[in-house]
């Protein structure tokens, strides 16, 4: 990490732990040591505070354990240059090359012999009976370097299920490399119980020959996260010989992958342990958190706001950055499709830059977004509130994956009070099947012309959202006849100081 980096981290981790507020219009940016980046807009941002964690795990846990996490990925036997040559060493033939042969169908290996093994536990102890009596594997989508895998034992009950069932796919997706007839097959399986990721390698080798395989070979190597050997299994089908054969796994669907694959494939057990587990939780303003491990973090930094120039051409910076502390305002041009009616209930102010107290709850308010158009990024907008429905207003649409933030800046004449004026109506959210999450709605006075200083200052705001956090489809008609809530306000009267 380089040291500014480490600077930045160390200053935003006090400030942030300490809950002290950052400065305005900064979000909040989580590095993750693969490189990835998460953004937090400030007005989601609530906390930050570590933690840690001390589990006991026990081979024999319930295989359903909810907590643990599963990821399966190709092995490239040639990047994990360390344990090859240990694995080599121990007697499993690893055929590198790049050009594999072609590989395909289901094959047999019967009477698996045990050839070396090595634990990373002192408790484990590994026999020949321990020994599964058949496993068959599948080959087949081959391209390039990558090609699918399955496998399936068959013991005293009969088949088992196979690694496809119980990882929720059709087979894995493994990578390949070899020369000739000879061929070596790999996948990683990651396994993470509580703190880090365990590694598991598996690889298969053998030559082909006809409609078998030569001399199959099938390893179980346990890995840290530099591919570096810490345990291993290698059999071997006893009589030099895998045929072809018909692919019929068992049918039993509820085994998933809960446990270490040692487990599962009668390779040796481990003992209890305890993890350690530091993290860190990003606590934010909508209720839910980020929980991020000291293994995946790289750094925090805060970060300024980084508006869309549409927007800004159109409202001041200086006006966005103060209402972003409050509010998400969101860049990007690919938003997710928004159209539709929402109802915003309960409708609660949650900042005014003004110091402004409504004397009671606001009326609901209805949003109506139609004639969404992608090539402009523009949308049809109008509201109601109480006994009052808003002009259609054309907004422009910005955003990116479920996020969005819509925007339009109207003219506007008061009669009543001798004054006209130019004022921003800005609504963010995130787009969910049950409706619009986290839903925003706010008023900006831009410009005015009020002799009698009966509006709004110009560059006070005032924002809103849905008490329950999500905006609810409705239905919508052109008329409203609900009625004001005593003591309210709705959007045309706001303006009014």
């Amino acid at each position: 990490m380089k040291a500014n980096n480490i600077l930045r981290s160390m200053v935003a981790a006090l400030l942030l732990v300490a809950g002290l507020q950052t400065a305005e219009a900064q979000g909040i940016r989580v590095h993750y040591k693969n490189g990835n980046t998460v953004d937090i807009p400030a007005a989601l941002f609530d906390r930050m505070s570590p933690g840690y964690s001390k589990t006991t795990i026990n081979d024999d846990d319930d295989p359903e354990d909810p907590d643990i996490d599963v990821k399966v990925e190709p092995l490239n036997p040639m990047v994990a240059s360390n344990a090859v040559a240990a694995l080599q060493a121990a007697g499993m033939p690893i055929h590198i090359g790049i050009n594999p042969p072609e590989l395909s169908g289901a094959y047999s290996m019967k009477s698996l012999q045990l050839v070396a093994w090595q634990s990373q536990y002192p408790d484990d102890v590994i026999e020949q009976e321990d020994m599964d009596p058949e496993v068959v594997f599948k080959f087949g989508n081959r391209s390039g370097y990558n090609i699918n895998v399955d496998m399936y034992e068959i013991d005293s009950d009969g088949p088992q299920t196979n690694w496809g069932s119980d990882f929720d796919n059709n087979g894995i997706d493994a990578y390949i490399v070899g020369t000739g007839n000879k061929f070596t097959v790999a996948f990683l399986i990651k396994l993470r119980w509580s703190g880090e990721w365990e590694y598991t390698g598996f690889l298969i080798s053998g030559e082909i020959s006809g409609n078998s395989i030569k001399d199959m070979y099938y390893c179980e190597a346990e890995l840290d996260k530099n591919y570096n050997l810490l345990g291993y299994i290698i059999v071997k089908d006893a009589d030099g010989a895998s045929p072809s054969t018909t692919w019929a796994p068992g049918k039993d669907s509820s085994r998933k992958a809960m446990r270490s694959p040692k487990q599962r494939r009668g390779v040796a057990k481990r003992a209890t342990t305890e993890k350690e587990e530091y993290f860190y939780t990003i606590y934010k303003t909508d209720g839910t958190e980020l929980k991020v491990t000291q293994d995946e973090l790289d750094y925090v930094e805060t970060y300024e706001a980084e508006f869309d120039e549409r927007i800004t051409q159109q409202i001041p910076e200086e006006y966005l950055s103060k209402m972003a502390t409050h509010m998400p305002i969101y860049a990007g041009n690919t938003p997710p499709i928004i159209e539709g009616a929402y109802i915003i209930h309960p409708y609660e102010m949650i900042f005014a830059s003004d110091g402004y107290q409504p004397n009671g709850k606001f009326a609901d308010l209805y949003m109506k977004l139609s004639d969404q158009n992608f090539t402009k990024n523009t949308i049809q907008y109008q509201d109601k509130q109480a006994s009052q429905v808003g002009d259609k207003t054309e907004m422009v649409v910005l955003g990116q994956g479920n996020n969005f933030t819509i925007f339009a800046v109207v003219s506007g004449v008061r009669t009543d009070v001798n004054a006209n004026y130019k004022m921003a109506t800005i609504a963010s959210g995130t787009m969910t099947e049950e409706g619009i999450k986290n839903c925003y709605h706010a008023i900006l006075m831009v410009e005015k012309n009020d002799p009698n200083n009966k509006l709004m200052k110009v560059g006070t705001y005032r924002i809103f959202n849905d008490g329950d956090g999500l905006a609810i489809p409705t239905t919508w008609s052109s008329r409203s006849m609900i009625p004001q809530q005593s003591g309210g306000g709705n959007l045309s009267n706001m303006a009014v100081e």
